[in-house]
């Protein structure tokens, strides 16, 4: 009866484990060598 919070777990685990991967890395990278 609470569907909400299985998807909301879902979307935000994969999001947490697709998006401080990649994502941090390649906007850290880019920025610190744009900025540096």
């Amino acid at each position: 009866q609470e569907p909400i919070l299985n998807i909301h777990d879902l979307t935000q685990i994969h999001s947490d484990m697709n998006l401080p991967v990649p994502d941090p890395i390649l906007l850290t990278n880019s920025h610190d060598g744009l900025d540096g």
